[in-house]
């Protein structure tokens, strides 16, 4: 599995499936046609609810559609060490039931406005949005506004959701850059929560219970740790309109103390050797790079989607795939 977890309900009738198709090929369209312009023309207006909400709302009038997109400022690396998987457990249950709707509802509610609702979590945050017609606005923020303030993690939903999680870990076991990545997170992420995979583990899964879900939940889901991004076919006032009627009754909680930690420091050449009965070998090398606060944080970022990150368009793929054929693939 990778670094994540996703979780996605994406029912689209037929006839707005193709219009969401073909908005997709505009989109598309016009980023080919003036992509730095298009960049440079983003402006979020900024506002912080009473509640304490940040809410970042970008006009798009082109195409009769909206975004909503909730970051709450944790993820797995706030997971208890002895219980890694829980804060995915928690976002993957989200839209499993709430308090008025069962799982089944709210996949049927998103099926018949043609709608997505997904969920995710990484190391740091966990998100959940929803992208629906602008006709279908008020719906669709009701149901993201359920999830979020609302879910219930039923205790059916949770076991077969934890299943669910351990057959995909299971599956992973047969392929090679998984394993290779979780092994490498492990040696450079020593003593950090970093060193363990988004979903939790074999041994981390199994004793996570519902109060431990819980737990989490009223700990770290609070509008005061949320992000609130809205793009799309709205105006400003309406957006304020629409956070106030669905958002402004979560409560306001005190932010978790958070304990930073670093990793412990390598201080030579680590390397380790997996033996398995497989087709492909993988090979990865590394280290810990700069800090996020880092002013060349950015720059770095950039050559090194030059240098692997850009897929077939890097500088690594082109040299040693296409022109020595040494690899199949390669990437940084």
């Amino acid at each position: 599995m990778s670094r994540s977890g996703h979780h996605e309900r994406m029912n689209l009738r037929p006839s707005l499936q193709h219009s969401i198709l073909a908005v997709c090929g505009l989109i598309a369209a016009a980023m080919c046609s003036d992509s730095g312009d298009a960049v440079a023309g983003i402006s979020p207006n900024r506002f912080v609810t009473p509640n304490g909400i940040t809410v970042l709302v970008v006009e798009q009038h082109a195409l009769p559609i909206v975004h909503l997109h909730a970051t709450i400022k944790a993820g797995a690396s706030q997971d208890p060490a002895d219980k890694a998987g829980v804060a995915n457990l928690v976002a993957s249950l989200l839209d499993e039931g709430t308090t008025t709707r069962s799982a089944t509802q709210i996949a049927e509610e998103i099926e018949f406005v043609g709608g997505t609702l997904s969920t995710r979590t990484e190391a740091d945050y966990s998100r959940a949005s929803v992208r629906v017609l602008k006709k279908d606005l008020t719906h669709g923020a009701e149901l993201l506004a359920d999830i979020l303030l609302h879910p219930t993690f039923p205790e059916r939903e949770v076991e077969r959701v934890r299943k669910q999680i351990l057959g995909q870990i299971m599956s992973e076991q047969d392929e090679p850059a998984t394993i290779a990545s979780k092994a490498f997170h492990g040696l450079v992420f020593e003593g950090h929560p970093y060193r363990w995979p988004v979903a939790g583990t074999e041994a981390t899964l199994p004793p996570i219970t519902k109060d431990d879900l819980l737990a989490f939940y009223r700990r770290e889901y609070l509008p005061n740790q949320t992000i609130l991004v809205i793009v799309g076919d709205l105006t400003l006032e309406e957006a304020k309109t629409l956070v106030t009627t669905h958002f402004g009754g979560w409560a306001q909680g005190a932010p978790p103390t958070r304990q930073a930690g670093t990793p412990k420091p390598v201080t030579k050449n680590v390397s380790r050797l997996i033996d398995k009965d497989l087709t492909q070998t993988t090979i990865m090398l590394g280290h810990v790079g700069i800090n996020r606060a880092n002013p060349d944080f950015y720059a770095v970022t950039v050559m090194n989607y030059i240098l692997g990150a850009g897929g077939f368009s890097s500088r690594l793929m082109d040299s040693v795939r296409d022109n020595q054929g040494l690899a199949y693939g390669i990437h940084s």
